[in-house]
């Protein structure tokens, strides 16, 4: 029931923020589309599992003006590993995250047009699959909040280079990720 919420939270605000370029005419509203890699560490506090991975992100935008945007984004981590047990009788332990998250978006102002800035805080809801020795033992998900940080530098009227850092507020953990990709502004 979260996620169906979760979901028509955000095309709602979309829809409200299309339907405001098209009566307003705001020259600054626009969309950002884009991904890149993922680039994401995770630490249980155990030790068991502490490890890094290279996954993807995906992500659409809608900026309203110059200065506030709402985001969406997927993300797939790749396969956290760690081992649990000692000698012969020793576990492959494998983690994964992949899933969704919605976040307000606010851009520092700058007065320069190849770089944006911004940050953004809101919510993850991700799918976990936790397998030992290759087979899948747990499967189930974790939401919470989220934040992040990141630069877009503008290399063409329409292209840009995008790079973020996002946390995710995970239960008993630390989780991180940064993204390098690029983005298409329309």
């Amino acid at each position: 029931m979260k996620r169906i919420v979760f979901a028509t939270m955000a095309l709602a605000l979309v829809a409200f923020g299309a339907q405001a370029q098209d009566q307003g005419g705001n020259e600054d509203a626009k969309w950002r589309v884009g991904g890149g890699a993922a680039f994401s560490d995770f630490e249980d506090d155990d030790g068991i599992i502490d490890d890094n991975q290279v996954g993807f992100a995906l992500f659409g935008q809608y900026q309203f003006n110059k200065w506030v945007g709402i985001e969406g984004g997927y993300l797939n981590t790749g396969d956290f590993e760690g081992r649990i047990g000692t000698g012969s009788s020793q576990e492959k332990l494998d983690l994964s995250f992949r899933g969704f998250h919605i976040a307000g978006v606010v851009y520092a102002p700058l007065n320069q047009d190849d770089i944006d800035v911004y940050a953004k805080v809101g919510f993850f809801d991700f799918d976990t699959d936790l397998s030992s020795n290759g087979a899948i033992d747990s499967s189930g998900h974790q939401d919470g909040a989220m934040a992040g940080a990141g630069a877009v530098v503008n290399i063409a009227d329409q292209w840009g280079i995008r790079a973020e850092f996002d946390w995710f507020d995970t239960e008993n953990s630390d989780f991180w990720t940064a993204i390098l990709g690029v983005e298409y502004q329309f």
